[in-house]
């Protein structure tokens, strides 16, 4: 028998395949993996496979043999015996798009490997990275490149990660370098300073400020090298910053102890040169990994939205080629297919791999899923992964952002689900923690809505694209957050303003001092220290970062919270606020209406809902729907309605069966002259009275029955509206329920002020009142139909799921549908306005204290460099508490 890929003999090879009716042979394992790509190819079987580039690739890389004497000699290349006197192997880094299953990973791993000069090859197919450490004497990154695009896939250098991990290193090697130095520098100076070497001669004392400039050399133009490039940038565009400052002072102070030390004298500043790029290079440092730290919670959506989709297509048929008959359709399914026994794939390292198939494994393909997020790379070839959730089904990967609206994928135990979608088939626990800040597991099934991002916890679940790219739920946060983060508000534009002319103001009075001093008969050396302290002590940097760090840090705070930060203007406004009017339904009950009496008047109770049901069809209130179940619930036939019209804030009307139905509030009934008669009044204020809803329906000019609807309050409210009068805020609640349901939960809740019946413009009319008062309204509600109060109001807050935050009028919005996350907003907010008013100060305090100092000559250049360290450090160090907070 041949090999159904490339027709050699199969000789003693077990390796197989079964696919259909039909049980595939190959030679070797290279040859089944190669098959695999090409049947689970997105583009289909091609129809002559051994003329495709790949098939060729793979056999000029040794993948496929091309005789038979290849079979029984697949080994690795061993590494030249002469690597002692080769040069050191580099790292390289390559971003390839067009992996679609995991098998795609194994074979570029494989042809790396197999290729002359190539050390270590790894290939993570989730994240699209081939990691490769190569010789390069032997062949460069383009050549690598070059071998992969051969087999069809897209490579390229993966920029952007390199780069920051090259400004990292770079950094941290200046940084190393010019400590070692500088140290050494400060050593001897003390020494110096400190009369240790008294008792030799001046010239023998002299002999130790060549050592100083030979250390201190290196550090100003090695180290400083950045900051000098910056600095020398900044002048040619005619702007001044803090390098330039910097620049300034640390070669003003090298190239004066350059002339002191032509000149014999031990007055040197070396010391101090050093020392200031070493610190503010430290300083630099400490700053990028606080930026890191406080940051990491707005990091980690990007990275959720950048994952790897499992979808499912049509099953695609395989050509007769190769050495065997292979006419028949190769069907693929997924290990999770009902019932059946997997074939369990034997690890692929030698030639007697083999496929152990149980007899009741049945027509289909049974297979182990590809490797969860977070395993390392493929260091054997993986079990085929192609397949679905029945026969006429086959799986490809894809990255996320290639998906459409309406693509099925799978999502299985312990992955984070990459794309918004709607379950249909399977159950399971997932995380919303990620979004919501509660690590309480929810169950899913069919119909239910998941966010991409969340953990499947376990179970396994098969979903509808809902909404991709920009549209999805991560996409319109990631969207939110980059605009919260480009806005600035009043005080941090005032900074803005005082720092782009802090650094001219200090050349000026740097300037005025030397003159000044010059004037005054004192000495060119005196006047050029004094000038120097003044430009070094000033520290524009702590005033430039006191409040864009802690901005990062609160909106990564917040979001860590399941607090989503729109206006970051809002965080300074937030804890200012004296009044929190909350609309009721969904925001302080749970919006979980349920149809518990119908009262009817002159018809029957399955009369009346045949009539509202059809026209409540068209309606997507959740009150509507509930109409709807109960109809289905009791078999009611439902006719087509027409002449469907949604009033707002009153209710629906429509034509079902001829005759036009009324469904709604007393308004609605009102508007439209229907009767409503003293029983079913009496009925509804005594429902009203007990927290009920009430809706009426009629027609005919008569209002022939009412609808009871009961909802309960969330978990929390009572306790929450508590607090907020503690504070001393006002809390009101408005509705449009009637006037007695909401006076009812209001009591329930222990809410004051309250008003019934309102529609939307009455909300905004409400808070506009409360504000001509002298008041700081908060507005807490649904995002997308209050969003006219919430925008009216000072500061909104939306409560909601995340599913459409980017319609929301709100500054807040807070994603776990919880009112009592008010709090931490709050809280949040007065830390947040706290920790800015402190950097402020500290900045202001500093500078305000230290150039007087510095002018007055009672600082020297090095104490005046450990200050400007350690008011940045200062502010810094004040904008971690934010990030530290465990709670607020």
């Amino acid at each position: 028998m041949n090999c159904d890929l490339c027709g050699l003999p199969l000789a003693r090879s077990k390796v197989q395949q079964v696919g259909g009716k039909k049980i595939f042979r190959f030679c070797c394992p290279g040859c089944r993996q190669v098959f695999l790509i090409l049947s689970t190819s997105p583009e289909g079987m091609p129809i002559n496979f051994r003329e495709t580039e790949l098939y060729k690739a793979c056999v000029e890389s040794g993948i496929i043999p091309r005789e038979e004497e290849d079979i029984s000699s697949r080994e690795t290349p061993k590494d030249s015996p002469n690597r002692e006197s080769s040069p050191p192997p580099l790292r390289l880094t390559i971003k390839v798009e067009g992996m679609w299953c995991p098998a795609c990973s194994w074979l570029i791993e494989e042809v790396l490997r197999r290729t002359k000069g190539v050390l270590e090859p790894q290939v993570f197919f989730l994240s699209d990275l081939v990691h490769v450490k190569y010789s390069p004497h032997i062949l460069s990154p383009r050549e690598i490149m070059t071998r992969i695009s051969r087999l069809g896939y897209r490579p390229s250098l993966f920029q952007d990660a390199l780069a920051i991990e090259r400004e990292k290193k770079d950094l941290q090697l200046r940084l190393g370098v010019s400590s070692i130095l500088a140290m050494n520098v400060m050593m001897i100076s003390l020494a110096l300073y400190a009369g240790f070497f008294r008792d030799l001669s001046q010239t023998a004392i002299g002999y130790f400020s060549y050592p100083l400039w030979v250390m201190t050399t290196p550090v100003i133009f090695y180290g400083g090298l950045p900051i000098l490039r910056r600095a020398y940038a900044g002048l040619r565009y005619g702007s001044a910053s803090m390098d330039t400052l910097i620049s300034v002072g640390a070669l003003a102070a090298y190239f004066y102890s350059l002339v002191q030390m032509a000149r014999g004298s031990l007055h040197l500043y070396f010391d101090t040169a050093s020392m200031l790029i070493t610190l503010v290079l430290l300083g630099k440092y400490i700053e990028t990994q606080a930026r890191e730290k406080v940051s990491a919670g707005i990091t980690d959506l990007y990275k959720l939205a950048n994952q790897k989709v499992r979808l499912f297509t049509p099953t695609l048929t395989l050509p007769p080629q190769g050495g065997g008959d292979s006419s028949e359709t190769l069907l693929l399914s997924h290990p999770l297919a009902g019932g059946e026994s997997p074939i369990t794939l034997s690890p692929l390292a030698g030639e007697e791999s083999h496929i152990n198939s149980p007899p009741s494994a049945g027509p289909e393909l049974q297979i182990n899923s590809p490797p969860l997020p977070g395993e390392g790379p493929q260091t054997t070839p993986p079990p085929l992964v192609g397949g679905g959730w029945g026969e006429g089904e086959k799986e490809r990967w894809i990255p996320a952002k290639d998906a459409k609206p309406g693509d099925e994928f799978l999502v299985l135990g312990g992955e984070r689900v990459p794309l918004d979608g709607r379950v249909f088939s399977g159950r399971g626990d997932v995380d919303q923690s990620i979004f919501t800040g509660e690590a309480m597991p929810v169950r899913k099934g069919p119909g239910d809505e998941i966010m991409g991002g969340v953990l499947l916890l376990e179970g396994n679940l098969k979903l509808k694209v809902t909404r991709v790219g920009q549209e999805s739920t991560l996409g319109q946060m990631i969207t939110l957050m980059q605009e919260a983060l480009s806005k600035k508000n009043p005080v941090e534009l005032l900074a803005d303003r005082i720092t782009h002319w802090f650094v001219p103001c200090i050349f000026v009075i740097a300037g005025a001092v030397a003159l000044l001093l010059w004037r005054f008969n004192s000495s060119v050396d005196e006047a050029l220290l004094r000038s120097l302290t003044v430009l070094i002590i000033s520290c524009p940097c702590a005033l430039g970062i006191a409040i864009p760090l802690v901005k990062v840090a609160a909106i990564g705070v917040g979001r860590g919270k399941g607090i989503l930060v729109r206006n970051p203007e809002a965080l300074e406004q937030a804890k200012d606020l004296d009044t929190i009017v909350f609309d009721k339904t969904g925001t302080l009950t749970e919006g979980n209406f349920s149809l518990q009496e119908i009262f009817a008047e002159g018809v029957s109770e399955q009369e009346a809902l045949g009539r509202l049901a059809p026209v409540e069809a068209f309606s997507t209130h959740f009150l509507g729907k509930e109409i709807v179940r109960k109809a289905r619930e009791k078999s009611i036939k439902m006719e087509e309605a027409t002449a469907f019209e949604e009033l707002e804030g009153m209710g629906v009307k429509g034509s079902a069966g001829g005759t036009e139905v009324f469904i709604g509030n007393r308004r609605l009934m009102n508007k439209f002259g229907l009767d409503l008669s003293s029983s079913l009044e009496n009925r509804a204020f005594f429902s009203e009275s007990r927290g009920m809803t009430v809706v009426f329906f009629g027609w005919g000019g008569q209002v022939h029955g009412l609808l009871v609807f009961g909802d309960s309050l969330k978990r929390g409210v009572t306790d929450l509206v508590r607090k907020l009068q503690a504070r001393k805020m006002i809390t009101w609640l408005v509705s449009g329920d009637a006037p007695a349901t909401t006076r009812a939960v209001a009591e329930e809740s222990g809410i004051n002020e309250f008003r019934g019946q309102a529609l939307p413009q009455d909300k905004v009319e409400l808070i506009r009142s409360l504000q001509q008062k002298g008041r700081r309204v908060g507005m807490v509600g649904d995002g997308i139909n209050d969003a006219a109060a919430l925008a009216q109001a000072d500061v909104g807050f939306a409560l909601g799921t995340g599913t459409n935050i980017i319609q929301e009028a709100s500054d807040f919005t807070l994603l776990a549908a919880d009112p009592t996350r008010l709090l931490e907003v709050l809280d949040l907010s007065a830390l947040t306005a706290k920790t800015v008013r402190q950097n402020l100060f500290f900045a202001f305090l500093y500078n305000a204290l230290a150039i007087p100092l510095a002018v007055a000559g009672l600082l020297n250049p090095l104490i005046a460099v450990f200050a400007m360290f350690a008011s940045s450090l200062t502010v810094v160090g004040n904008a971690l508490k934010i990030s530290r907070k465990k709670t607020l």
